[in-house]
């Protein structure tokens, strides 16, 4: 929206007030211009002098070689994609920038009191407190409830947090760096004994979570605990990934109390009964409720043994009353161990377990992603196990099919207003290439200066670009019409075309470029303080769209005005040489019947003649 309102904007400003800022402020000092008077209507853009007269006569070199320069073209575009592909990138989905903001999450194992749990916070704090670079340290302890510091903003913490940190770095006063006081944390943290630490910077954009995000769903749960163990040690095993983590319930015991009925049944006993017992080493039998008269909610009153009492132990020496006396409990119920589930995830209505970890070097997840769906590609997984993975590349698939779609519509839209301005294919055709080449550019810059890859903001430049190279052509193409119907040849006209327009696309893109060109190298410029620094967190956001731009504007500029003019010929060549083809299947044609008709005469001359009288008659 911002983007249409300073387009329109300009439109006004060019087409309005310029024009008559121009005619009053904008009058030229006198004397000849030797570059302007060759571009006159009459005139010969070869006679043009200086870096002007060079660009012409190359164009006139490369119109006269249109097989050549259309070879080279394609070729060039091609390398560079297959010099792309053939390199291993880092990628994120949104951006890798300098953390402003951390969370520590404190993990342990075990019944600890929210006291305990504290006091194991309260080591990881202590630890964290005065060092270089961190500014603010915010605590929680408890392992109840979501996470209110989440990275993703959601409750994926790990299943046995116990408490976690928000800490806020210095990193606002140029001095400190984010990335490394967050590398000191982790070496800090890792000489805490007896405690295990997962440490996230804060994330800037859309929420992903950790890189590496898997999820299982089946409706067996055996199989999805076993899957979800064999993965899990596999990303375990792993060098280059680290805080693997999975949803499972935490270890642990619970008693199950098998009743049989029938041996309760000869007792003269039910469910309910056994139940009531059972509840006595409990929470209690409620035997009424009772509201106090500063309360407005009841309480319970329930009946349940002394705590020395109530134990897991005590239910093989409960006895319960019966018609025929007291009996243990135990002769119909039996106490059987079984593991704890605390809790149970259901997600499109199966049982799902997660398995998440990091990667050990930033950026890596996408390639380290690729190679565990071969791997899990090759394993003996239960057909009732669902695996998907999801996280950060979930989101870059939605992305790409987000970023596809938004081109190609553009790209049609477009079509259809060029095809009405000029009405021929070709010169719409021509019009698009430049989308192609920019995207080229924007992989040479992607070769040379970037360190990952930002699919959001490469995917944002693309299109964007795709909007603003198309200009060149469109003005390249118009003036060329124009040229042609004022009489002049094609080639004539392709190149005073070039001749005329290289100035304004020059200006166009070079002022483009140098306006980007402080986001690349990440300059910061403060007019009231006078002062100009580099670097810093803010500045990182902005170098990915700027380079995509920088990049793909500047090599499809060249491209454009060095094969546009070429191609502008090419509708009028394939006429001429479909003419001359024409011509020449008409010429050997007409050969041949004059070679016919030549040998036909001559035959006609060699053939006796019989001279002698007929018989009389």
């Amino acid at each position: 929206i911002t983007l249409i309102f300073v387009l329109s904007a300009s439109l006004v400003m060019a087409l309005i007030f310029l024009p008559v800022l121009g005619s009053v402020i904008g009058a030229r000092p006198g004397g000849k211009d030797e570059s302007l008077a060759a571009l006159a209507a009459d005139a010969d853009p070869a006679s043009a002098t200086g870096w002007l007269g060079g660009y012409v006569r190359i164009v006139q070199s490369l119109i006269a070689r249109p097989l050549a320069v259309t070879g080279v073209a394609i070729v060039s575009v091609i390398a560079i994609f297959m010099w792309f592909g053939s390199t291993e990138h880092k990628s994120e989905l949104f951006l890798d920038v300098e953390p402003e903001q951390a969370f520590v999450f404190v993990q342990a194992q075990g019944s600890l009191s929210t006291a305990e749990q504290l006091s194991l916070v309260k080591r990881a704090e202590a630890a964290i407190t005065g060092m270089d670079g961190v500014q603010d340290i915010s605590t929680e302890a408890g392992s109840s409830g979501q996470a209110i510091f989440s990275p993703d903003g959601s409750s994926s913490k790990p299943i046995d947090t116990v408490g976690q940190l928000l800490i806020d770095l210095a990193t606002a006063d140029g001095v400190h760096n984010g990335r490394r006081t967050l590398a000191n944390i982790r070496d800090r943290l890792s000489e805490v004994p007896g405690l295990r630490f997962e440490i996230a910077a804060r994330e800037q954009g859309p929420p992903s979570g950790k890189d590496v995000q898997i999820a299982l769903l089946s409706e067996d749960a055996a199989a999805l605990n076993s899957t979800a163990q064999l993965i899990r040690e596999h990303l375990d095993s792993r060098a280059d990934l680290r805080e693997v983590e999975d949803t499972r319930p935490l270890p642990g015991i619970e008693y199950q109390l098998e009743v049989d009925r029938a041996e309760a049944g000869k007792y003269g006993l039910d469910i309910s009964q056994v139940g009531a017992a059972v509840q006595l080493i409990t929470e209690g039998v409620l035997v009424g409720r009772y509201r106090p008269d500063d309360a407005q909610d009841e309480v319970d009153i329930r009946v349940r043994f002394p705590q020395s009492d109530r134990s897991a132990s005590a239910i093989d020496d409960l006895r319960i009353a019966t018609p025929r006396g007291n009996v243990p409990l135990s002769l119909f119920v039996e106490r059987v161990p079984a593991p704890r589930v605390s809790q149970i995830t259901r997600r499109d209505g199966a049982r799902v377990i997660d398995v998440r970890a990091n990667t050990v070097e930033q950026g890596a997840g996408a390639g380290i992603v690729e190679e565990l769906k071969v791997w899990i590609a090759n394993q003996d997984i239960p057909s009732t196990v669902e695996v998907r993975f999801e996280g950060a590349d979930e989101d870059a698939a939605d992305a790409a099919a987000f970023f596809q779609g938004a081109l190609l519509a553009m790209l049609f839209m477009m079509a259809i207003i060029l095809l009405w301005e000029f009405n021929n294919f070709w010169q719409v055709f021509l019009t698009l290439t430049a989308v192609i080449m920019s995207t080229a550019g924007v992989v040479v810059g992607i070769q040379l200066i970037l360190p990952y890859v930002s699919q959001l903001m490469i995917g944002t430049g693309i299109v964007a670009l795709a909007g603003i190279v198309v200009n060149n052509n469109i003005v390249l193409i118009d003036t060329y019409n124009r040229l042609l119907s004022d009489g002049r040849t094609p080639e004539e006209a392709a190149v005073a075309t070039a001749a005329q327009r290289i100035r304004p696309i020059l200006l166009t893109t070079g002022t483009t470029i140098c306006g980007l060109l402080p986001m690349i190298i990440q300059m910061n410029v403060n007019f009231f303080e006078g002062s100009i620094n580099f670097g810093g967190a803010s500045s990182e956001w902005w170098v990915q769209l700027a380079t995509a731009v920088v990049f793909g504007l500047g090599f499809s500029t060249i491209m454009i005005l060095l094969v546009t003019p070429v191609w502008l010929l090419a509708p009028h060549r394939i006429v001429r040489w479909a003419g001359r083809m024409k011509d020449r299947v008409r010429g050997k044609r007409e050969a041949k019947r004059a070679v016919s008709q030549s040998s036909s005469g001559t035959a006609n001359e060699n053939t006796p003649v019989d001279r002698s009288l007929p018989a009389a008659e």
